[in-house]
């Protein structure tokens, strides 16, 4: 039986060790760049992820990161947010 892989969203400008990080682990990341919160939800419905991973160092997805946890965190099992 194969192993079932986590499938985790990336939402920053910048993915470079964090995506090569995660794929490192195991995880499948699916990278999707900065984009609004109602955008990022879509992506991460359609792409039945089960983290989303956010930058908090970027202006409208800092301010809306709060937002997307509280929308996201009752749908998905973690909302991640990146370290400056």
């Amino acid at each position: 039986m194969a192993a079932v892989t986590t499938r985790v969203l990336v939402a920053t400008a910048r993915p470079y060790d964090v995506t090569l990080a995660l794929c490192e682990a195991g995880y499948e990341v699916i990278y999707v760049g900065e984009q609004p919160a109602q955008a990022l939800l879509a992506a991460a419905e359609q792409e039945d992820v089960a983290a989303i991973l956010l930058p908090t160092d970027t202006g409208e997805l800092a301010d809306s990161g709060f937002r997307i946890i509280e929308v996201a965190g009752s749908t998905y099992a973690d909302v991640v947010a990146q370290l400056p």
